[in-house]
Order: C-alpha cells, then structure tokens, then sequence
C-alpha cells in the first residue's frame, strides 16, 4: 500500500486600506473689503539681514541589496535499483529457488527507493526453512527520509512459496491527517487499542500508531501465496 504525504500551507492576506483628508486654509483678505490701520514703521534692527541657516548635510542613503535570484530547484538524479533485486539474487544463490517467484514479487512492490540490507536464512539446510531479509530505505523526497522493509518467504510442502511483506514508515504528520488522506483513496478503518488499521479496495493492511510529539508510524503489512511450480 502506497503513502503519500502531503503539506497543506494555509497562508492569511492582510490589506490595510487608509484615507486622508487635507484642509486647506484661506486666510487672505482683501484690503479693500476692510480697511485697516496704517502700519508702524519697521524699525532699524527688522531691516537688517538674517544670516541664513546651513543646511545639515543629509546622510546617503544604504543601497539596499536586491534580492539574489532565486536558484532553480535541480530534482536529484534518479536512483538505479538493482535488477533482479537483492533478496532475488541471495535466496538463487542459497538455492532456494523454489522462492524466487514469491520474493521477486515482493521486492519489486517494497523496494521502490535506495535500500541496504541484511539477510538471514538457515546455513545448513537453507532450502527447507524461512528465508528472511530486513531493508534499511531511504527516499530524500520524504520527511523524514528513512524507513524499513522486511520481507520473509517460506517454501511450502506441496512445492509453492508463501511470503509476508512489512514496511514500516515515520510520518511527519499526526495519524488523523493521514488517516483522512488514506480514506479518500477508498479506505476503510478500524480501531485497535491506540491505533487504527485501515484496509485499501484489495484487503491489505495499513497501521496507523500514534508516536512521539504527535507524529505517527505507518505499518503495511502484506501476504503472498505462491503457486506451485511458479
């Protein structure tokens, strides 16, 4: 089952519109609509020249720096996974191809970006018991970016293979954001103590637990049941 994370932003516009209104004054009578006093005579010391103010030198003002261009966003370069994946390569080389088919299938559904991993399987008779591999993932494009995969196959006695696939994923969200983001794909959910299981259209699992600050760790778990002679 596949997660997508999403951010929504929301983002508030404030407009501020201001109005002034200007008076202007006329004061100015006419001298022949009210006749007044004659002036006094302007004495000695008003007739003497004023010396004029200097000016204060204003400070220049800083160049403000313009915004440097913003630099085009360089998507990383795609990552090459190996083909046939790792596990595939491993359980051919321990002979245990009676389940090729079966980790083939689930490999390529959970080991969809960079992995390493570790694998264990039984040395002496590595054909008649489990074959288990753990993946350490890793997808820069998430946050976080780190989660883990495992998947464990089994031959069966009538000659097929059965496999479980887990995959586990911090989100950065709570698990009410992504339960709802989950439900709208088609979705149904149950609770189960603290956390939720929600089931897609095709009956796989998806957990939902609750983890630190409000975060949450989605859990996928599946099941594969070979064929015989496939």
């Amino acid at each position: 089952m596949g997660i997508i994370g999403r951010k929504t932003v929301m983002g508030a516009v404030l407009v501020g519109l201001g109005a002034a209104a200007c008076v202007l004054p006329w004061a100015a009578a006419r001298a022949q609509d009210t006749p007044s006093s004659p002036a006094a005579p302007a004495s000695p010391a008003d007739n003497k020249a004023k010396p004029l103010r200097k000016a204060k030198p204003k400070a220049p003002k800083k160049a403000v720096p313009r915004d440097k261009a913003a630099q085009p966003v360089v998507a990383p370069p795609p990552v090459v996974l190996p083909d046939p994946p790792t596990p595939v390569v491993q359980v051919r080389q321990i002979g245990l191809t009676q389940c090729a088919g079966v980790v083939d299938q689930m490999a390529h559904q959970i080991l969809t970006s960079n992995y390493n991993i570790q694998s264990g399987w039984n040395r002496a008779a590595p054909t008649e018991h489990v074959f288990q591999s753990v993946a350490i993932l890793n997808n820069p494009q998430n946050t976080p970016p780190d989660g883990m995969a495992a998947l464990v196959a089994t031959p069966t006695p009538n000659g097929a293979c059965d496999g479980v696939a887990l995959q586990v994923f911090p989100l950065a969200g709570d698990c009410d954001t992504a339960q709802k983001l989950i439900q709208a794909e088609g979705s149904v959910a149950t609770p189960i103590l603290n956390a939720r299981i929600l089931f897609d259209r095709n009956g796989r699992r998806l957990f939902l637990v609750p983890g630190f600050a409000k975060t949450c760790i989605a859990i996928a778990v599946d099941s594969t049941f070979g064929v015989p002679g496939k």
